[in-house]
């Protein structure tokens, strides 16, 4: 057992020749706790608009999970300016890609922890070899979570919808203030078809609209409805009625009740 808590950048395809070229495409915040030989459980969390407070909001998420105190990868990969438009993720070769990224990372500090010192040289590594390069075995994805903040629940119902079998370990889906344009139905028939992935959902009260808010409690009247739909487990609103201070405010809270993780 090991404990390192590391940022680190992540391809946006894992296929790429020349990492340099795509630094800040995603950023692993790896957390203590890890064993090296088990698979590791992944929170891939897909951020909102970008905007002046966006470094900030984004420390604020990485402390919170950081403070959580459980063993997982966190993942942040880099979405347009305005998710929702052009976002490379969602399809299943670069969704799938990314996480073969993220694996691979994880593999790479594993065995650097496990050494007592740096082994490769990143940039080298990727440029020599890529994704299923021989020197680093990749960890093996456990437990995987998606989370969405605001315009990211957009990339988030396409990449539940690619038919990646990376998807059979998807286990829960957290909404973060993030239902738009009459979403709730779909996600409701979703949530009926894939009754093994537990879904949570927290928004806030902004009127005259209240768009998310009334999405949200749509969801969740349909959840106590008849039939029930018992794996929408919860919706509520944040208390501090902050669009922001969601993701921050209840991403530990989940990380830790999650028995996922």
């Amino acid at each position: 057992m090991f404990a390192v808590t590391d940022f680190q950048d992540i391809p946006q395809q894992g296929n790429l020749q020349h990492i340099k070229e795509s630094r800040h495409n995603g950023t692993l915040l790896f957390t203590p706790g890890l064993r090296t030989g088990t698979a590791v459980n992944v929170v891939l969390y897909l951020h909102g608009n970008m905007f002046s407070g966006f470094e900030a909001l984004r420390q604020r998420v990485f402390a919170s999970v950081g403070g959580a105190g459980k063993a997982l990868a966190f993942a942040m990969p880099r979405l347009p300016d305005i998710p929702g438009t052009n976002d490379w993720i969602t399809t299943r070769a670069d969704f799938e890609s990314f996480l073969d990224g993220v694996l691979l990372a994880v593999g790479e500090l594993m065995n650097e922890q496990a050494a007592g010192k740096c082994l490769i040289d990143r940039d080298e590594e990727w440029n020599r070899f890529g994704p299923t390069g021989g020197r680093v075995a990749p960890a093996t994805l456990g437990n995987l979570i998606i989370a969405a903040h605001s315009g990211g629940g957009f990339p988030m119902w396409s990449i539940v919808n690619n038919h990646s079998g990376r998807l059979a370990n998807l286990k829960e889906l957290w909404f973060f203030d993030c239902l738009y344009a009459g979403m709730d139905q779909p996600w409701i028939q979703w949530a009926r078809r894939n009754g093994s992935v537990t879904m949570d959902l927290v928004y806030t009260v902004q009127p005259p609209s209240e768009t998310s808010a009334t999405l949200a409690r749509s969801v969740w009247r349909a959840a106590r409805g008849k039939p029930p739909i018992m794996n929408i487990r919860s919706a509520g609103a944040e208390p501090s009625n902050n669009h922001n201070d969601v993701p921050p405010n209840n991403i530990g809270r989940l990380i830790r009740a999650s028995s996922n993780l």
